[in-house]
């Protein structure tokens, strides 16, 4: 997640566009909802639009 965070800090415009991001945020979020999601995961996955 640290990485991911750093990487949309240093470059949103490729973070957001990008499939491998979207695809590994997805299942984070949907790891995370049998857990107890994290509010930058939850943040992160709203910017990029995975609801």
């Amino acid at each position: 997640m640290r990485f991911l965070l750093t990487a949309e800090r240093v470059a949103p415009q490729h973070v957001h566009t990008s499939p491998l991001v979207r695809e590994s945020a997805r299942g984070l979020l949907e790891r995370s909802r049998r857990a107890a999601g994290g509010s930058e995961l939850r943040g992160l996955c709203e910017r990029l639009r995975i609801g």
